[in-house]
């Protein structure tokens, strides 16, 4: 995808899963950043390689989420940013290329239905699909609640670190 579409697409996903302002913010910012380090490192980084494997994000999504930071602010934005690249990995296997399952090993690569190919009207359109199901689901006002809902469970966390912190700033 171009950079545009991982900005619309992750904002949306973002928004869909009733995230704060600022939380939309850092995804949307996080879902270019596999491509960003890409562009400044271009000439030491293959495209779709180590930037796009989803095995650092999570690992750092655990650190994160595990290491006790003095300002919740902080592991908030820093799990916003994370949870955009691996938005950005999700939105680039949907490519006819998709992204290596694990950099180093050839031939591995994840693709999820090949809808698209970079730059093409395909992109548009899945891009499209992806933003009116977004906009469906919090039309139908679905709430994303209960044990059992992933995003919740580990966005929890860093919301109530981050309510807290506006609360104490009061």
């Amino acid at each position: 995808m171009i950079w545009k579409s991982h900005k619309i697409t992750s904002a949306a996903i973002a928004y869909t899963l009733c995230l704060p302002l600022e939380g939309i913010i850092a995804v949307t910012v996080g879902s270019i950043i596999p491509d960003f380090l890409e562009f400044v490192f271009k000439f030491r980084l293959k495209h779709r390689g180590i930037t796009h494997f989803w095995g650092l994000y999570v690992i750092a999504l655990l650190v994160v989420h595990y290491y006790p930071f003095a300002q919740p602010l902080i592991a908030s934005l820093l799990t916003w940013l994370i949870f955009g690249c691996l938005l950005h990995i999700f939105e680039d296997s949907m490519s006819r290329s998709g992204v290596l399952f694990c950099p180093g090993i050839r031939g591995h690569y994840i693709k999820l239905g090949e809808l698209y190919k970079t730059g093409e009207l395909s992109e548009f359109f899945t891009v499209l699909v992806l933003l009116s199901g977004c906009l469906l689901i919090k039309f139908l006002n679905v709430k994303f609640a209960g044990d059992n809902w992933i995003p919740e469970i580990l966005f929890y966390k860093e919301i109530k670190k981050f309510t807290l912190y506006v609360q104490n700033l009061s």
